[in-house]
């Protein structure tokens, strides 16, 4: 047996089940469907708020057989990642950081957190620089999208009017772009993804929108009767949107072309055995999505690291057992982690990927797991963050593992 194959086995038999996020994967084999699915036809004031200061710094069913994955035109062979820390502006509170994202690329990163006064900021990295602190809302609590363009969608929420007995909650969006940040217009209201032409896909209440750009009113896509929208969206450059759509508590992702129609991306109907109740996306590259596939039997749950390929509805999952795989990006490659260890798969090919440097514990807690939110569209870099635990202090550490 394969190093590579006794590891995965290791996973899928052995492994604790760590929920790191909402997009947790589990790895394993590779299969591949195809099905070509039928087209269906689917037919105030500007709000801006100026919340900152901008510092300018220097077929259904699988077939048995295993199938490698198609080669993306820009893969890439790696065998090694180092992990190096972000530099952070002396303004800035190096612990306070929130969830750090990125654009696709992986060069523009940005977090949410708060500056040495204790005001609330998001900062923004380009090629592992920092270019801009952010002064934001308090109702800012975290960056949800980030453009390669560097265009940043921010999520909050605040207390809904006129809520009595009970504490309510109404979810808020903005956009920050250009040295401003502007508040999207609608209710409810969640910013998901962003394009290079600023045109943001998200939800309006219970509706799938898009705002066109950050002063724009909201524009419902058309949703199959039946079927409910759910996040995560994401939305290309030429303004083709997949998302999730549920019916009876079951999740498939469903792609919208730039002419308003729709159709939804293959999925199985079952793996190994047990029902498929949902799948997410991730990331485009190449003509590919990534996501995830989540089964169900009885209580057991397995997240199947996925990628669908758009023009001829092929989808591609890499199964297992517990676990956790914090990401996939639509070449293949996905980070999962068993016990201390994390690793970049591909095909074959397994890459350790270590933690903070000369950091090594005695005793690892779920708390100080090194977790990885972004895989570049490119595979050459890993995106994430990391809290070690010295004399019982707790100290953040924002990372960019550098993959060769």
């Amino acid at each position: 047996m394969s190093d590579l194959r006794e590891l995965l086995t290791s996973i899928s038999d052995h492994a604790g089940v760590y929920e790191v996020t909402e997009r947790s994967y589990v790895l394993g084999r590779r299969r591949v469907v195809r099905r070509r699915a039928a087209w269906a036809a689917a037919g105030a004031t500007v709000a801006v708020v100026t919340l900152l200061t901008a510092m300018n710094l220097p077929g259904r069913t699988a077939p048995d057989p295993a199938i490698t994955p198609t080669p993306s035109p820009s893969a890439v062979t790696l065998s090694s990642c180092s992990p190096a820390e972000l530099p952070v502006h002396a303004k800035v509170r190096r612990d306070e950081f929130r969830h750090l994202t990125g654009d696709p690329s992986g060069r523009i990163l940005a977090a949410r957190g708060e500056d040495i006064s204790g005001d609330d900021i998001v900062a923004i990295w380009t090629d592992d620089v920092p270019t801009a602190v952010v002064k934001v809302s308090d109702q800012v609590s975290e960056v949800a999208a980030v453009s390669p363009n560097g265009i940043v969608v921010l999520a909050g929420m605040r207390l809904k009017d006129g809520s009595r007995g009970q504490t309510q909650y109404t979810s808020l969006a903005w956009v920050y772009q250009d040295g401003t940040v502007t508040r999207l217009r609608g209710e409810d209201v969640f910013g998901s993804a962003v394009n290079t032409a600023g045109t943001v896909v998200g939800m309006a209440g219970r509706d799938l929108v898009v705002w066109r750009d950050a002063t724009a009113e909201p524009q419902r896509l058309a949703v199959p009767e039946g079927a409910t929208p759910g996040a995560p969206m994401e939305i290309t450059d030429d303004g083709t949107v997949v998302a999730t759509l549920y019916r009876d508590g079951i999740g498939r992702l469903q792609l919208w072309s730039t002419d308003g129609t729709s159709r939804p991306l293959a999925s199985p109907d079952t793996i190994d055995g047990a029902p498929v109740v949902d799948s997410r996306i991730g990331q485009f590259a190449d003509g590919w999505v990534s996501g995830t596939i989540t089964t169900r039997q009885g209580e057991t749950r397995r997240r199947y690291a996925a990628r669908w390929h758009l023009s001829d509805g092929e989808v591609e999952w890499f199964g297992g057992g517990p676990g956790g795989v914090t990401a996939v990006n639509p070449q293949g490659w996905a980070v999962f982690q068993q016990d201390a260890r994390l690793t970049l798969i591909h095909a074959d090919t397994a890459v350790p990927v270590p933690g903070v440097p000369d950091y090594s514990p005695t005793t690892r807690t779920g708390m100080d797991m090194p977790i990885i939110s972004l895989i570049s569209s490119d595979g050459r870099s890993l995106v994430g963050s990391q809290t070690t635990l010295a004399k019982n202090m707790p100290s953040r550490h924002l990372l960019r593992w550098t993959c060769r």
